[in-house]
This record gives C-alpha cells, sequence and structure tokens, in this order.
C-alpha cells in the first residue's frame, strides 16, 4: 500500500512541473530595415572596428529568437559578437559571437529565446576585433525605420539606420503566436544562403558604378601617423600619384574638389601611380601609408573621427622603392563639420510587469532551477523507494525465520508427549 501511494505521489510532482501549454517554436520577422529600404551592396556603410555602432528597435512580439545584419567586406573567419541590450537599464540580455561568412550580404545570429517587453526600446550592437578591421555595417542614407535610431559611440542619429531584422514570436498563455507565412520564411533563408538580392526591376547602376570601383586588395583602413616621419623630400624625377575616386561611406562622390565629412564618416580614396609605390595621403598633420598594387592602384580608408574638426588641403606623395619621394600634390578639400548629434533619445515605455513565480519556474528564468530540483525529487523518490523495498525484503525474511525456529521449539514438545503417552499405554497392559 505505502509503495502504490508512493508511486502516485511521485506521478502528481511530476505533472505539475510540466507546462500545460506548449511553447511556440515558430518564428518570424518582427522588425526590420532591409532590402525594401535599399539595403543591399550598392548601400553606405559604416566601420564596426573601434567603434560601438547599435540600433535601437520597439519588438511587438515578447520573444526575440534571432537577428540578422547585413555586412560588407566581412573578413572570412574574423570573429564578430552580436549584442543585444535593454535600453532602459543598459544592461544585456545577449551577448554571442561566432566567425564571418566570406561574402557580403546577410549574416545571421541566432540567440536562446530572450523575453522582452513589446513596445519597449532595445539595442542590437555588432563588435569585431582587430583582424576584421575593414568589415562594415551596411546603413541607409535617410531615415528609413521609424521606430529606432542608428547610434555610433552613444550618439544618436535619427536621419539614417542600420540594416537589420530581428526574428521573434509572442509566447501566450492562452491562445498560440502567429504563425510565419511558408513562401515568406523561403524566401528568406533563400537569401540568407545565397546573399543575392531578389530582383526589384529597380534601376542597378548605383549598384554598378559601386562595384566598378569596389576597393582592390590594397585597400587598408590604417592607424594615422606624423607626416613627419613618413613624408619625404620632393623629387621631380619621380611620378606623383593621381587621384581616380573617392567615396563616402561606400557611397562614390561625385564632386571631389570639397568633401564634407563628419564623425561617423569614413572617406574611401583611390587612385594610381606606378608599381609598388608607398603612397603617403596627408591630411594636416596626420599622414596615411598604403602600398600599390603590381598595377599601380592603389586605395585607402581614413575614418574621420581620428580627425580634428577644421578645413584640410588632402594632399599625397608616392614614394619608390629607393625612398626617394615625388612632388606632394593636391587631391580634394576636405572639411571635417562639428558634431551635429541628434537629441531625440529613444523613450523607454514602462510596460514590465511582475511575473508569477509559477510563470519563473516553469517558462521565465527560473526554469532551469526548477529542472534541477525536479531531477534531485527525482533521484530522492527513486532512493526511497529502494529503502522502502529493501526494508520489507528484510522483514519478510525475519517473520520467515521465526516460523522455522518455532517449529524446531514445538517438535521436541510434541516428540516427548508421544512417547510419554507410548509409555503409559504400555504399563496399563
Amino acid at each position: 500500500m505505502k509503495r502504490k501511494l508512493l508511486i502516485f505521489f511521485s506521478i502528481v510532482i511530476l505533472l505539475g512541473f510540466i507546462p500545460l501549454n506548449v511553447r511556440a517554436e515558430d518564428s518570424y520577422i518582427d522588425q526590420k530595415n532591409d532590402e525594401d529600404n535599399g539595403i543591399g551592396a550598392g548601400s553606405a556603410a559604416y566601420r564596426i572596428y573601434g567603434r560601438e555602432p547599435g540600433q535601437s528597435f520597439k519588438p511587438t512580439v515578447n520573444r526575440i529568437t534571432r537577428a540578422d545584419y547585413y555586412l560588407k567586406y566581412p573578413v572570412p573567419g574574423g570573429w564578430i559578437n552580436v549584442n543585444l541590450v535593454d535600453a532602459s537599464n543598459g544592461m544585456p540580455l545577449a551577448e554571442q559571437g561566432h566567425r564571418m561568412p566570406g561574402e557580403e550580404g546577410w549574416d545571421t545570429m541566432y540567440f536562446d529565446e530572450i523575453e522582452v517587453e513589446p513596445g519597449q526600446d532595445y539595442f542590437l550592437y555588432l563588435v569585431i576585433t582587430e583582424s576584421s578591421y575593414n568589415t562594415m555595417w551596411a546603413r541607409t542614407s535617410s531615415n528609413t525605420y521609424d521606430d529606432g535610431v542608428l547610434t555610433i559611440d552613444g550618439d544618436m542619429y535619427g536621419d539614417r539606420d542600420f540594416g537589420f531584422r530581428i526574428w521573434g514570436y509572442t509566447y501566450s498563455e492562452e491562445e498560440p503566436p502567429p504563425e510565419e507565412e511558408e513562401e515568406e520564411e523561403q524566401e528568406e533563408e533563400q537569401q540568407d544562403d545565397t546573399g543575392e538580392l531578389p530582383e526589384t526591376g529597380e534601376d542597378d547602376s548605383q549598384d554598378t558604378q559601386e562595384q566598378t570601383n569596389e576597393p582592390n586588395d590594397n585597400t587598408y583602413s590604417v592607424d594615422a601617423k606624423d607626416t613627419d616621419e613618413v613624408v619625404k623630400e620632393e623629387d621631380e624625377s619621380v611620378e606623383a600619384p593621381t587621384l581616380e575616386y573617392v567615396k563616402k561611406n561606400e557611397e562614390e562622390v561625385e564632386d571631389m574638389e570639397t568633401i564634407e565629412a563628419e564623425s561617423v564618416d569614413t572617406i574611401t580614396i583611390g587612385g594610381s601611380s606606378f608599381a609598388n609605390a608607398k603612397i603617403i595621403i596627408i591630411i594636416g598633420e596626420k599622414a596615411y601609408e598604403v602600398t600599390s598594387d603590381s598595377e599601380g592602384n592603389w586605395s585607402i580608408i581614413v575614418d574621420m573621427k581620428d580627425i580634428e574638426p577644421d578645413e584640410y588641403d588632402v594632399m599625397a606623395q608616392a614614394i619608390d622603392l629607393d625612398g626617394n619621394g615625388s612632388k606632394k600634390v593636391s587631391l580634394f578639400k576636405l572639411t571635417r563639420l562639428e558634431e551635429e548629434k541628434d537629441t531625440v533619445q529613444p523613450t523607454p515605455v514602462s510596460t514590465k510587469k511582475e511575473r508569477s513565480l509559477w510563470y519563473k519556474l516553469t517558462l521565465g528564468s527560473l526554469r532551469y532551477i526548477s529542472l534541477i530540483i525536479l531531477g534531485l525529487l527525482l533521484i530522492g523518490l527513486i532512493v526511497l523507494l529502494l529503502i522502502i523495498v529493501a526494508k520489507n525484503e528484510k522483514k519478510d525474511k525475519g517473520k520467515t525465520g521465526k516460523k522455522e525456529k518455532k517449529f524446531e521449539k514445538e517438535d521436541p514438545k510434541k516428540e516427548n508427549m508421544f512417547k510419554e503417552n507410548l509409555m503409559k499405554e504400555a504399563e496399563n497392559k
């Protein structure tokens, strides 16, 4: 009877820890700024290394499962970290990383189901190591996502947005989450796998122009040096470099006479010279070095956050293998603008509510503790059942031994009584 009761209570405890509602596994795109808004091969971009680029967004779901982001010039095998942060308190909700793909396009980071509050502001941040210096995050040149802003090093810019997609679903104890349309899911997955953009029927001239001036293998983002260290005396016998194009955040500049840039911008300068020439780009007191290829082509990326606000005459000099420097030539005028920060800050919506202890134990942050407790309870119940079974077997053996001893004691008495009766019968005869 005791054994049956223990089994019954064990089953009741097990059922108590199993949620009656099945957690949804289907997720879908909840927030996005992607191809529909111009994110793709021809997009502008910001360099990730050495900065803190991020994009704020407001989910309408209460579970986030994955994030997509469009990378330009990814370094194959380079490491990238993706952080998801609660804007209301600055607390990180997820910090995960993996190795980047080898081709430009959408990269994906999967999360364990992250519980969020619909309508509240969250930030998606990208972080990369020095080995992936040139990797950039594609962005638009205008405000294309109304529920968030682009941020660089803590400064908010409401007139541009990074390319991103946030996936998730809405968990409900009463109703199942909305299901994702199969056609949309297949289209998005195919695009993630191939990195190719769907045909939109729009003019591709901008993309063609971008691909034509794609930086060659000798494109570098380098740290600035002092001009006195690298600039050489002018020798008219050395051919001077020539300017062919200038890009601002990967968008080619048509008027190359005067270029304006902010601290968040990057300037790509490309041109030609003789083979294996050391090209020195001079901006004020700072100089940047790059080496031309076997055909004399060269290009270099300059980060504007390293340049102080002022007006500059950007100059270039070529140095041959013997260390002789060409005449310094003027490439273009550069105006490094003062900071123009967006005063509009994301306003967190305080919709957070206290979850019940039962919710936390079954579906919330304490569910792993519940599993551990449940496992310990099961082990304890098994041990208890084994102890009870062992005690019952011991009792049964004890009773059997007592009966045998009782029979042993009773048998001699009966034998003596039988002998006495025989003797009495013999005397009477």
